[in-house]
């Protein structure tokens, strides 16, 4: 496609280079900085008209109308030193160390002159090792400088940040993470402002009426490619490579205009894109990684599907028709290229040629839809436009503040940027309910899996001959396979799939072997690795084993297999049976009830959209400025009328912000989400922004959750080896920090939905039902901003509890009924809480029914009930306890409804035994 300017990469660096990283700690000299490091790199600045319009646009203005230092506007940096959170109100101080500029300026030209070799001859360069290689001995500046340039900008973009750090230049450690871009506003990083500036830069140079568009792209269907599964692997599967498929879209961005033009999601600490880094710029691996416990971390990350299937780029209006269409076409070549590893897989197995390869193709190429829409940055006078197309107060809002800023600065390069953003995604949306095109129709006997394709075979389509002659040439077909498979590892005897289904089940296997794509190998490498339900079940039990008897790795598989297939078993008694009794009758392990469930958590974020378009901020002006700047400007000491004006109204969003919002649901992704899911042995299928899957034992999934849900509306974080941590001070000892999306703001939460389901249960289903839950009970019922937990009992009804993380319990102020409910399941592990009473609850419905006026007389008998119950369960328990067990089960018990009626539900302690593992008898009764 490329038909850009010769010179499109180095006046992309020119334009990142326009303010130098170290810009806050000198910023009357910052220009000449600026200029030095930019002759460093055998590249030029550019002049003020060159970068003021992106450097506008990408600000919306904002920074434009801070006054500046000769009207009093000057903040030193130095000088009470904190970070404003951009999205709620919350100041972060900073312990600054004393910084040397000229030392600083130094350190940052050695760091640069190592990293690229620009002090090594040619021949000192070739000496060294391919991961030891500088850029420069990979692209030689003079002979090819637009190869050079491009490299340079990604190392600019991805890894000069974490090489700061993690050199602890100027003895800054952390805080190089969220340098503010302008100390009078520090509410997003100059990281994020030198990127804009750079992708916006660079589209008006390349468009011929300077137009820049935003434009999105979309790939479907979602869950019915993930979902519908069998085996925990293959839903696994399904999301890796829709996550891949969405980053093959995002890699032919980065590599036609670049990675800074991409919006959302957030490419930084990707291990998907650092491979592809190091395979296409030649940026050694050991620039783009962390170090130490972090390393460690990331490196665990790279089985996830971190990447929604939707992303957001900014582009010159000329080429984003010709752009979109090359994406379309290269992620479904990609996609044909993944799964021919496994038609020719299959073919091995069976001898299929003709006939299965025309039934395969037509399955694999009608499969994916994919969609885009784009829209032209909109400016002040597309307002009537827009606003016909445009439902809301968007427009209007966003008009009223931009046209007041500009009025007084006489500004022209405003752009309505969260009005065409609304925009974009409203016509996309529009564009899903037309399908692209029809699919052709299929005949004979259907998947089993996704009961839409035909199974595969080698014979004739199916209605073109008897029913017995085409049944018998599938069965023998799949028989062929099945053969090769003697465990029935990847496919059960009888079983049989679609291409589509094929692929999810059998790509890990011969992705290795088959598979031409060196990092979709890496992603797979340990598949077998990963967990079966019964696994995950039987995880406290396998563990409580192994303790006492020492199991071999086969033996282990074995105990598996056994535990799973346990009813098909006859009379004979195998080797891994007798290895079970034995344990049993020498040690009391039993293999319980308690030991066939596992659960489903299912996380997303509430109202994304509503905050991506800017309707939840709860920040406003005021709070976004430096506070001893805002102090000024309100008791006059600094005149700045306009701003003044909107010092009290909640602030415009831009496209910092846009950026900082998806950093941050990705620090939440990959700092937040993978470390609480393996601390609590889980499996992370997938974390891509705000969505999370994963599968957990019984016994951690609660507090799992709750973690998560934490990590999710912290609003700065600190990580370590074992996740993030929420700060309130920033210090340069710090590994590396960032931005989450914060609290305190109403419409920035997260809701959860637990199953717990029996390992057997058909696994399409336990997803099913868990996102009804999710969206019915957690979302809908519950009212956002909550969790809610289903015993998905193998027969009779489900048994519901949801509560809001921060729901207050009503007999016990102060406590919460997440924390009530926690206390309960601890109670009943500890065995100070008779499980047998938490199932008389159920039947004390009428017991309770006179009592259900919620008044303080009414809670206190409850409370009494419940007192005398655990009492007289046959445990004893000491008098504090009892107390606050007692309230602690009246609050989860009852809840308060609107109209001050209490409602009774006795299945929240019934879940909270369960949840904990607790062995009982009666389970599915």
């Amino acid at each position: 496609m490329s038909n850009k300017k010769s010179d499109y990469w180095r006046n992309k660096v020119s334009l990142w280079l326009h303010d130098p990283v170290c810009k806050v700690f000198d910023i009357p000299h910052h220009e000449e900085i600026a200029s030095k490091i930019a002759d460093l790199l055998y590249q030029t600045v550019p002049d003020k008209d060159n970068y003021q319009a992106a450097d506008c646009i990408a600000s919306s203005l904002t920074r434009s109308l801070l006054p500046s230092a000769k009207d009093g506007g000057c903040i030193d940096f130095s000088d009470n030193t904190q970070i404003v959170h951009p999205l709620v109100k919350k100041v972060l101080p900073v312990d600054l160390p004393e910084v040397d500029v000229k030392k600083l300026c130094a350190e940052i030209e050695n760091l640069l002159t190592e990293d690229l070799g620009l002090n090594k001859t040619y021949e000192e360069m070739q000496g060294l090792s391919e991961k030891e290689k500088p850029l420069n001995a990979c692209f030689n500046y003079k002979d090819s400088p637009e190869d050079w340039a491009k490299s340079l900008f990604n190392y600019l973009f991805f890894a000069f940040q974490k090489r700061l750090r993690n050199e602890n230049v100027a003895n800054l450690g952390a805080i190089w993470d969220i340098l503010p871009a302008d100390t009078r506003m520090p509410d997003h990083p100059l990281w994020h402002h030198l990127g804009l500036v750079s992708a916006i830069g660079s589209s008006l140079s390349e468009d011929s009426n300077s137009q820049i568009d935003m434009a999105v792209f979309s790939i479907t269907p979602v869950q019915d490619f993930i979902a519908k599964a069998r085996k925990l692997r293959d839903y696994w599967t399904g999301s890796v490579l829709l996550s891949y498929l969405a980053f093959t879209g995002i890699a032919c961005v980065m590599d036609e205009l670049g990675p800074d033009h991409i919006v959302y999601p957030s490419l930084h600490n990707q291990p998907l894109v650092n491979d592809w880094l190091v395979k296409n710029c030649k940026i050694s691996e050991k620039f783009l990684s962390e170090t130490g416990d972090l390393k460690t971390l990331l490196d665990k990350t790279k089985g996830i599907a971190a990447f929604p299937n939707k992303f957001i780029f900014l582009c010159p209006h000329d080429k984003v028709k010709e752009l979109n269409e090359e994406i379309t076409k290269t992620v479904k070549s990609k996609w044909i290229e993944i799964s021919s590893g496994v038609k020719e897989y299959i073919q091995k197995q069976t001898g299929a040629v003709e006939n299965f390869s025309e039934l395969w193709n037509i399955q694999i190429e009608d499969f994916w839809n994919f969609s885009w829409a784009s829209a032209k940055l909109a400016e002040l006078s597309d307002k009537e436009k827009i606003e016909k197309l445009v439902s809301g107060d968007v427009v209007e809002k966003e008009f009223e503040v931009l046209d007041s800023f500009s009025k007084q600065y006489s500004m022209k390069n405003v752009r309505l940027y969260t009005s065409t953003h609304s925009l974009v995604q409203s016509v996309l949306a529009a564009g899903k309910t037309k399908p692209a095109f029809i699919r052709r129709p299929q005949n004979g006997i259907k998947c089993p899996l996704c009961g839409e394709r035909e199974v595969l075979n080698d014979f004739r389509f199916a209605g073109t001959t008897s029913a017995k002659e085409y049944s018998k040439n599938v069965d023998d077909f799949w028989n062929r396979i099945s053969e090769t498979d003697k465990d029935n590892k990847n496919i059960r005897k009888n079983e049989k799939l679609c291409a589509v289904c094929a692929v999810k089940r059998f790509l890990p296997i011969v992705s290795k072997k088959y598979s031409k794509d060196s990092i979709l190998q890496e992603v797979f490498k340990e598949y077998e690795n990963f967990p079966s339900t019964t696994e995950m079940a039987a995880d406290s039990y396998i563990k409580n084993l192994s303790e006492k008897i020492a199991i071999t790795q086969k033996e282990c598989i074995d105990i598996r297999n056994y535990l799973h297939n346990e009813d098909n078993y006859d009379e004979d008694t195998t080797d891994t049976e007798k290895t079970i009794k034995d344990a049993e009758k020498k040690f009391g392990i039993k293999f319980t009830n308690k030991d066939k469930y596992y659960a489903v958590l299912l996380m997303d974020g509430d109202k994304m959209g509503d905050l991506i378009n800017g309707e939840t901020l709860e920040a406003k002006w005021k709070d976004v400025i430096h506070e001893d700047l805002a102090a000024k400007i309100e008791n006059g000491t600094v005149k700045a009328p306009v701003l003044k004006k909107y010092f009290d109204e909640k602030r415009t969003l831009n496209p910092a912000l846009h950026a900082m919002i998806s950093d941050s649901l990705n620090n939440f992704a990959r700092f937040g989400v993978q470390p609480a899911v393996e601390n609590a042995g889980g499996k992370l299928i997938y974390a891509g922004g705000d969505d999370v899957c994963a599968v957990l034992p019984l016994r951690t999934a609660a507090e799992c959750a709750k973690k998560i849900a934490e990590s999710y509306t912290m609003s700065f974080a600190e990580y370590t080896e074992n996740g993030a941590v929420e700060i309130d001070k920033l210090n340069s000892s710090m590994k590396k920090v960032g931005y989450h999306l914060g609290h305190g703001a109403k419409g920035i939460s997260l809701s959860g939905a637990i199953v717990i389901a029996h390992h057997k249960e058909p696994l399409r289903e336990v997803i099913q039902d868990a996102h009804k839950v999710l969206d019915s009970i957690a979302k809908e019922k519950t009212g956002r901003n909550a969790i809610a937990i289903r015993l998905k009992k193998r027969s009779g009804g489900d048994r519901d509890f949801s509560c809001k993380w921060n729901d207050e319990n009503i007999f016990d102020s102060g406590k919460t009924v997440l924390k009530s409910f926690m206390n309960i399941c601890n109670a009943a592990k500890s065995e100070e809480i008779s499980t047998s009473l938490l199932y008389k609850l159920q039947n004390m419905e009428d017991f309770f029914e006179p009592i259900l006026d919620c008044t303080d007389d009414n809670k206190n008998k409850i409370v009494r009930i419940l007192k005398y119950e655990l009492y007289h369960s046959g445990i004893k328990i000491k008098e504090n306890k009892l107390n606050d067990y007692s309230k602690d089960l009246a609050g989860i018990c009852f809840k308060k409804e609107k109209n001050e009626k209490l409602v009774y539900n006795f299945e929240s302690a019934v879940i909270a035994n369960f949840l904990q593992g607790v062995s009982f008898e009666g389970a599915d009764k």
